[in-house]
């Protein structure tokens, strides 16, 4: 916070559940809600039950570096199927939906748009 941080990156993919959670009490307790990015179902659970509520969903799979920009959209029907409201024009919605990586056109984006996820990390055009 000294140095001005809105947010924090905790990647499921390199943490333990428990430092997870732990993380995202801390960074709670900052007022800050931290960025919790998944690729894999197995890792949206851990972050679901950890507490996530910011949900980045990296296309880029680390282990692999395969590129994927289907995989937003699969954790997005995964989060419907569970219930989970991440629908961004909705202000009492409870969790947000992020895409990282891949993304390069405004298509790109508009296709995550259609199915409310309400953010998107552009890292390269």
């Amino acid at each position: 916070i000294a140095a001005g941080a809105d947010t924090i990156l905790l990647i499921v993919a390199v943490l333990p559940q428990h430092l997870l959670k732990e993380l995202i009490d801390h960074a709670r307790s900052f007022g800050m809600e931290p960025l919790v990015e998944v690729h894999a179902d197995s890792e949206l659970e851990v972050a679901l039950q950890a507490g996530a509520k910011v949900i980045g969903v990296n296309n880029r799979n680390l282990h692999t570096f395969q590129m994927d920009l289907h995989t937003t959209e699969h954790v997005a029907e995964l989060l419907t199927e569970q219930g989970c409201n991440f629908d961004h024009s909705d202000p009492n919605s409870e969790y947000a939906i992020c895409s990282l990586s891949g993304m390069s056109t405004a298509f790109d984006v508009d296709r995550y748009r259609q199915i409310n996820v309400g953010m998107c990390l552009i890292g390269e055009s």
